[in-house]
């Protein structure tokens, strides 16, 4: 497939799914679920594996939907959710005024700390706000001179920080649930704070089978990375080449339940 369909198929897919159904199956992996063609906040197997007070770190929050939602349903718990973009970061903040529970973070996550540049994604017509979910850290691809060839919109400069330092800093010893909607930067925050990764009971993250940007982690790293780091992979669904979402628990706790 072009990249000019690859491009078009994705950003049709929360609206035109069927649009595109027969270029990206719907595909699973893993031993509890099945093929879906809706690949959006698939967590429902995440909880069985965290207690009934957990630390929660959400990375890439958007204007807080999940946040306020695991914030209802754990009241003892604690969310921390992580959104560059000044304005989801605002919408954010006033969905999740009245929850106590829920720490809300202005500021990326990745490999280093300072300043770091958020690419705002408006779409390749760079006049759409509502994309603005898919913003990341790493620069578009742009090939040759088709006007379907990169995500377009502006650059801004936001915080950015490690999770190591961030946890250290803010007395958070351990994480019981990581969820990562980074848009293509796992590696970069996972690799990077191996002391808290070690706590983490189970992950939640978004997936990429294809190069969207510079740098994309793609899924097959990812889960070898998280392999080697002592986890499982429980569940994941996909959309074959394009993206999926994708559950890792700890191996001693799969292997204590499934084994």
């Amino acid at each position: 497939m072009s990249f000019r369909k690859k491009l078009l198929s994705f950003f049709l897919l929360p609206i035109f799914f069927p649009l595109q159904a027969v270029d990206h199956p719907p595909r699973f992996e893993g031993i509890f679920g099945a093929p879906t063609a809706e690949i959006s906040n698939l967590t429902s197997n995440v909880w069985f594996f965290v207690p009934y007070n957990p630390i929660i770190v959400e990375v890439g929050g958007y204007e807080g939907e999940n946040a306020k939602q695991e914030a209802i349903r754990y009241p003892d718990g604690r969310i921390i959710v992580f959104e560059p973009n000044p304005n989801a970061y605002t919408q954010l903040l006033d969905n999740c005024k009245d929850l106590s529970n829920v720490t809300a973070v202005n500021s990326a996550l990745s490999n280093y700390q300072g300043t770091a540049k958020l690419h705002i994604n408006h779409g390749v017509y760079c006049n759409d706000a509502r994309l603005e979910k898919w913003s990341s850290l790493l620069e578009s691809i742009c090939f040759g001179s088709d006007y379907f060839s990169c995500f377009k919109g502006p650059a801004v400069d936001v915080p950015c920080v490690v999770l190591d330092d961030w946890c250290k800093e803010n007395q958070i010893d351990h994480i019981d649930y990581l969820h990562l909607d980074a848009e293509g930067v796992e590696l970069q925050i996972l690799k990077s704070s191996p002391e808290i990764l070690k706590t983490v009971q189970v992950i939640h993250t978004k997936t990429n089978l294809f190069q969207f940007r510079k740098g994309t982690t793609q899924y097959g790293e990812l889960k070898e990375f998280l392999e080697q780091n002592g986890f499982t992979m429980f569940s994941h669904w996909y959309l074959e080449g394009l993206q999926g979402e994708a559950t890792f628990v700890q191996t001693k706790i799969y292997n204590a339940i499934f084994k």
